[in-house]
């Protein structure tokens, strides 16, 4: 995948792995054989380099997987070395950019986010909200490519009964468990709630980790089908490598779970299931596993009764692993009749608003739930804080445009443009820094000239430029490419002609072509026509005359 524009989407995109101690993020698996994606980002500004020493690259050896850690002398010798020799030792960048290309984030796209929370509130990979109490294991996602209609990925979660605060069985439902298939690599994840519903029992591919997970704050399994780290005391991230990736939480009794898909899936693949079709309409999610589309405007127990059962699965159809004894239909319950959001009364909804405001998924969770609180403050909370994620992953970062090489002299006047257009009609800012410093904002497009005049041939100069939102998106960083020439004062500048560069920056140094006459740096040396010659005639003089004579 192409890199993440900016930081905060690097950081939030659960298919890179930010490097230790660095701003640099590396893919978590590879779409080549063995090679990663590097990414790097300014600290300052956030945004992404490219194109300097400072940058990330394409590296033929991924650093990190489990599966590749018996490559790691061949990612220092191959990589690492090859980067430090040519471009930050040798300032040779542009060379070695050439063959390990470096992103610009152009191609990059956020991955998908849907939510599971509460007493089921179903966030869909499209942005359609709803509510299904059912009791029993359903699939959540099933992906199957698009060309073979082969399915790749399978997600189903398990529902159970909910409690009071009390303890006692209430009419309503949590999610007590997730298992995940990656079909194409082979791995498995398993998670669920013990009996008291205050841990995790966690399985990956099949083994029992639960212990270890629990053992260790640090907890980290990474394996080549997938990984998982841990996050908090019951809360952990799993991330697949055919780009499923799931933050999973136990808190106030039940389990939350925050969907991402990588979204090059959506233009590879089809989907079905709970969390509907992912095609970019929200009204048609509510789709059945023959493809009958069902309209979005169905009642809670339309949705009940003529989607949510019909994503129920079977023994046969089932991938959680079982204790000995049990299968799936143990934890069906097929004749369970939940409360319905139509059922609470005027009074009881004014006191849940006064609580939950107008939170939908609050106000259910605070009366389906004995009117607790904790949980419903926790259900407005994940909702809330999915909402602002995908706000920001929708928003499109802007779009940078203007000088890439500058043909620059030493006390000479010359204009650098840098321009940038925001895709969302929304205000936009374009930063300039380094050897000149500007900014200007403007609605849906900002352009600003700036004048630039180099004082000295010697200095290393530098000029970079970047753009900021007004939702804080922020593009990646343009570095302008310089070529300085002297001035050439009898001569011309040579801009094809470099003789020195810093490329960790791209700063070049380009040379003169000195007229009939003159040498040296600036063209301002006379060459003296006597010097070296070798008199061949006795009493004659050789008189070195000007350049104009």
């Amino acid at each position: 995948p192409d890199c993440p524009c900016n930081f905060y989407q690097a950081s939030n995109d659960p298919f890179f792995l930010q490097e230790f101690g660095t701003s640099c993020f590396i893919t978590q698996y590879s779409e080549v054989t063995l090679g990663a994606r590097k990414c790097c980002y300014s600290t300052t500004t956030q945004s992404l380099l490219s194109n300097t020493a400072d940058s990330g690259y394409l590296m033929m050896y991924h650093p990190i997987t489990m599966f590749y850690f018996r490559f790691y002398p061949l990612h220092q010798t191959l990589d690492v070395e090859p980067f430090d020799n040519c471009c930050t030792n040798a300032g040779l960048c542009n060379l070695f950019f050439e063959q390990r290309l470096s992103s610009d984030c152009s191609r990059y796209v956020p991955p998908d986010l849907g939510l599971t929370s509460g007493d089921p509130h179903f966030k869909t990979l499209d942005g359609f909200d709803y509510t299904y109490n059912g009791i029993g294991e359903y699939t959540l996602l099933a992906v199957y490519n698009s060309t073979d209609n082969v399915k790749t990925l399978e997600l189903q979660t398990r529902t159970i009964q909910a409690q009071d605060k009390n303890g006692s069985l209430i009419a309503a439902t949590i999610f007590g468990g997730f298992a995940a298939s990656d079909l194409t690599n082979g791995g498995s994840f398993q998670v669920e709630m013990n009996l008291d519903r205050t841990n995790l029992i966690v399985k990956i591919n099949g083994r029992d980790f639960t212990v270890a997970f629990h053992n260790s704050s640090s907890f980290e399994e990474r394996q080549d089908t997938v990984y998982v780290k841990k996050r908090g005391d019951n809360s952990l991230r799993v991330t697949f490598p055919a780009g499923l990736s799931m933050d999973i939480s136990l808190k106030v009794g039940m389990l939350e779970n925050k969907i991402q898909l990588q979204g090059q899936l959506k233009n590879l693949s089809r989907f079905k299931g709970l969390l509907g079709n992912i095609n970019g309409d929200p009204n048609d999610d509510l789709e059945l596993p023959d493809g009958t589309i069902l309209s979005s405007n169905l009642t809670e127990k339309e949705i009940y009764n003529e989607f949510g059962e019909k994503w129920r699965v079977n023994e046969t159809t089932s991938i959680f692993t079982y204790e000995p004894g049990f299968s799936s239909e143990d934890f069906q319950n097929k004749t369970f009749v939940p409360v319905y959001y139509d059922s609470f009364s005027t009074s009881d909804l004014a006191d849940a608003t006064a609580v939950c405001g107008n939170v939908e998924g609050c106000i259910f969770d605070y009366l389906a739930l004995d009117r607790d609180e904790t949980v419903a403050n926790n259900t407005r909370n994940i909702q809330q804080e999915t909402e602002q994620e995908i706000i920001q992953a929708e928003n499109k970062i802007p779009v940078l445009s203007g000088t890439i090489r500058l043909n620059a002299t030493v006390n000479q006047s010359t204009d650098v443009i840098a321009s940038a257009r925001d895709a969302n009609n929304e205000d936009v800012t374009v930063f300039v820094s380094g050897s000149i410093t500007g900014e200007l904002t403007a609605t849906q497009n900002a352009t600003l000239t700036s004048t630039w005049t180099p004082q000295q041939y010697n200095d290393n100069y530098n000029i970079s430029y970047y753009a900021q939102d007004s939702k804080n998106g922020i593009s990646s960083t343009e570095t302008v490419a310089i070529y300085l020439c002297p001035g050439c004062v009898n001569g011309v500048c040579d801009f094809d002609n470099v003789i020195s560069q810093s490329s960790r920056q791209l700063f070049y140094k380009v040379s003169c072509k000195c007229g009939v006459g003159w040498t040296g740096e600036n063209c301002d040396v006379d060459i003296d026509g006597c010097s070296g010659l070798i008199t061949c005639t006795a009493g004659i003089k050789c008189i070195d005359k000007s350049t104009a004579e």
